[in-house]
């Protein structure tokens, strides 16, 4: 199904250091944290790649940095936030760029050249290219803002696509859940090797552990052991002394996967947390519908019941990190399709529903059609939980199964893992003392 979809893309900032700035700029461009600057607001996603290219001089692009749109920084300011500034060996002139420049975006990238600024998508493509033609040690760490990768993506398959937009959500959530910025997301690219067999493969800067290391790391997990022949790939996110590791568990070729699942672990509170996406199609008057009846899901939510009805026979400790407002581990979340956009470190925006919320929902009234068919909409669900408010409540251990029934669910990750769907298995964990 073809939809126009808005796809964020990546942009460009031209930032000329005043004179009073750039003591504590060039101090900081041999340290590896973050400095904001206040700069005039611009039009760019907070989640959205940005690459600055930095003037100190007033004459010569001389350093290179990753740009986060920030917070208002005052009447018509905002921050740019600033991270991994690196000087460039042979400082590109700005006079030469200029001349270099042609076409319908010469005003524009000029403006900005002469008085710093933002580079919407066009005009900061244009200037990428004349700027890596002249700057040539710049290549590589350009390369995932170029045109070479942008069509090495859209000459991936439907089916590809489709499957690493799912896996790259469902460990988004993790990030999230887990209270890391899903601007790690952005650090994504193509395998080098031209093998794509899961999103994870495609995550850069992030630690990547062998198999039997990670296994030992997580060996009292209750269930992680069922992944092992399975697993096609692990990451180490660490931060303060929480680390969270995402593993992809499906050895299939991503073509001919379907679907992706999270599982997370939240192992301060010993609770399991599993999430289905399900795409809801854009029909008439651009309203996203999820119709009914859906087979696949039946044989889904059949498992999940069955096992439901396990996890109702096994008593609650009754302590402090017990408790829930929900114990009941299962949920979906039913989003408009999207295509798959490495550049976009967001979620899909969509809404989580409660597996039992949901049996409930598919027979009620609001949810038949004039003609005696059920669909799903954003106006007759209900109720349904946003991003911020389910990750609050996973984050936190208010919802997710009991300590004692972990070892029940091991058998229905067992069953899930033989049933072609790639797994995104997450386990939220503190780290050594």
């Amino acid at each position: 199904m073809n939809e126009r979809l808005h796809v964020i893309q990546p942009g460009g900032y031209i930032l000329r250091v005043p004179l009073e700035r750039r003591e504590e700029l060039l101090s900081f461009s041999h340290v590896h944290e973050a400095i904001g600057e206040p700069v005039g607001k611009f039009d760019h996603p907070r989640k959205a790649p940005l690459i600055v290219f930095v003037s100190f001089d007033g004459t010569h692009i001389t350093h290179l940095a990753d740009g986060r749109k920030g917070l208002a920084a005052g009447t018509g300011m905002t921050r740019l936030n600033l991270e991994q500034m690196e000087g460039l060996q042979f400082p590109v002139s700005i006079t030469t760029c200029m001349e270099r420049l042609g076409g319908r975006t010469k005003s524009h990238i000029e403006k900005r050249l002469v008085g710093g600024g933002f580079l919407p998508p066009q005009s900061f493509q244009t200037f990428l290219d004349i700027f890596t033609e002249l700057s040539p040690e710049s290549a590589t760490r350009l390369a995932r803002f170029g045109k070479a990768r942008r069509e090495r993506i859209a000459n991936l398959s439907d089916e590809v696509r489709t499957n690493l937009a799912q896996q790259k959500e469902g460990v988004g959530l993790a990030l999230k859940i887990a209270g890391f910025e899903t601007r790690y997301l952005l650090n994504w690219e193509l395998p080098a090797d031209g093998v794509q067999r899961s999103y994870l493969d495609g995550l850069q800067e992030i630690r990547m552990r062998e198999d039997a290391m990670v296994f030992h790391d997580l060996s009292t997990v209750p269930g992680y052991d069922l992944i092992q022949t399975h697993m096609s790939g692990s990451r180490i996110f660490e931060q303060d002394r929480k680390r969270l590791t995402i593993t992809l568990a499906n050895k299939l070729p991503l073509e001919e996967q379907f679907g992706c699942d999270l599982i997370y672990f939240n192992e301060a509170v010993c609770a399991f947390v599993m999430v289905q996406y399900k795409a809801m199609e854009r029909e008439a008057k651009n309203i996203a519908v999820y119709r009914l009846p859906d087979r696949q899901l039946d044989k889904e939510i059949d498992r999940m019941n069955h096992t439901r009805d396990a996890l109702a026979t096994v008593k609650d400790e009754k302590t402090v990190s017990s408790y829930r407002l929900n114990a009941d581990p299962f949920f979906l979340k039913l989003c408009r399709r999207h295509v798959f956009n490495p550049d976009d470190g967001g979620l899909f925006p969509g809404h989580y529903l409660p597996i039992e919320y949901w049996s409930r929902l598919v027979v009620d009234s609001r949810t038949l059609g004039p003609k005696g068919g059920r669909s799903i909409t954003s106006e007759n669900m209900g109720r349904g939980l946003s991003d911020d408010g389910f990750v609050g409540l996973v984050s936190g251990g208010w919802v997710g199964s009991l300590p004692t029934q972990s070892l029940v669910l091991s058998n229905l990750i067992a069953e899930v893992l033989q049933s072609g769907k790639a797994i995104a298995f997450a386990v939220d964990q503190f780290g050594d003392e």
